[in-house]
């Protein structure tokens, strides 16, 4: 079956949940059982979907975790507009976490520092508390790792995979079927649900147009700073299109 991923249908699936009368909760319930779901959110490309998400779920009263990407050439946690829109993901009640791509560390040791710096530079940048970690696209190490990372909390514990519901929209589809016709939900049992903004947030229809309406959001975003920092190209520009008239 296709299932549609836009903003309308994200309000309906949060909606079934609501209406199946699921509690939201964070990885640090304390008592992970009955209806309850977390809702964790890798923003793996677009810091502007995220915010856009976060918006619609703090008018319906859900709250979810939201995991950065640090190191993502996409969006930086610097830029003022990027900062801004991830303290406002916290002021809507939202959390932070941190989304580590362990792949980038040659020993483990280095997966350990790299992750501790990640966190501390997260911290400082939003002034708030990082206590779990999501890995981006983790290898099976890190899926069947049941203890905690550098002492935090981590989205593939068997608490938060195996011992309850888990549905992701990885690649922009269902990879384990709709939501609430899991097993889990199906009796009344918690679920992590993972979904990325991207696939919600923007309009068109197919993954490959989302992505390339991303990438002419960044092309247009990095032409305009371009255009604002570098006079010759600003004056070569008016001049071109002084000729042409």
């Amino acid at each position: 079956m296709t299932y549609k991923f836009n903003i309308d249908s994200y309000k309906k699936l949060h909606e079934s949940f609501i209406d199946l009368e699921y509690d939201y909760v964070g990885y640090d319930c304390k008592n992970l059982t009955g209806k309850k779901i977390i809702s964790r959110h890798d923003i793996d490309m677009c810091v502007s979907s995220a915010l856009k998400i976060a918006r619609v779920e703090a008018k319906m009263k859900v709250k979810s975790i939201f995991f950065v990407l640090i190191t993502t050439p996409l969006y930086n946690i610097h830029d003022e507009s990027v900062k801004d829109s991830l303290m406002e993901i916290l002021e809507l009640g939202h959390s932070i976490g941190l989304h580590f791509d362990a792949s980038l560390s040659k020993t483990q040791d280095d997966e350990h520092n790299r992750c501790t710096y990640e966190c501390s530079l997260l911290e400082r940048a939003l002034n708030c508390s990082i206590s779990v970690i999501s890995f981006h696209r983790p290898s099976n190490f890190f899926i069947n790792m049941p203890e905690k990372f550098i002492g935090k909390l981590h989205t593939y514990q068997p608490e938060f995979t195996k011992n309850i519901g888990y549905c992701s929209d990885s690649r922009g589809e269902w990879r384990f079927g709709y939501p609430t016709s899991n097993s889990f939900v199906k009796k009344s049992m918690p679920i992590q649900l993972l979904t990325h903004p991207i696939w919600w947030a923007k309009s068109n229809d197919f993954v490959q147009e989302k992505i390339d309406s991303l990438i002419s959001d960044i092309v247009n975003r990095d032409r305009l700073y371009i255009d604002n920092n570098c006079i010759p190209y600003k004056h070569e520009k008016v001049f071109k299109y002084t000729l042409k008239k």
